[in-house]
């Protein structure tokens, strides 16, 4: 996971620690209310926290935004769109397939037809 740290105005941007791999960096539009509330400088949260710190943080984060919902329905839609999109949601959120398809594949929008090969015609031979 990386840390948030402030660019510009507005902008924050996800640094990969050196131990991560590195991913293009994503460019986030912050509302100006929020913006205001957020350092100035530096982690937005710190490089290291609990399980428990995180999703209080995340829920400020997310309540101060006007949004709701929790962390792992943002893990859980994520996981879906990518499984939607290129059928490995479960690498995308880094979990075993197994896991993945418990615990955040939203089965209401991900509909699986099987395969149906078309009938075969043989030449019928006389």
């Amino acid at each position: 996971m990386g840390c948030i740290t402030r660019r510009r105005p507005a902008d924050y941007i996800p640094t990969p620690r050196p131990t991560a791999s590195l991913q293009p960096a994503l460019v986030a539009w912050v509302p100006p209310r929020l913006l205001a509330e957020l350092p100035t400088s530096g982690p937005v949260f710190p490089t290291l926290w609990s399980n428990e710190q995180f999703r209080k943080d995340f829920r400020h984060v997310v309540h101060a935004a006007g949004l709701s919902g929790t962390f792992k329905k943002l893990r859980k839609s994520r996981g879906t769109e990518a499984e939607l999109l290129t059928g490995r949601g479960h690498e995308h959120l880094a979990n075993s397939r197994k896991e993945f398809e418990v615990h955040y594949l939203d089965r209401t929008r991900v509909h699986r037809e099987p395969i149906r090969l078309p009938p075969l015609q043989l030449p019928l031979s006389g």
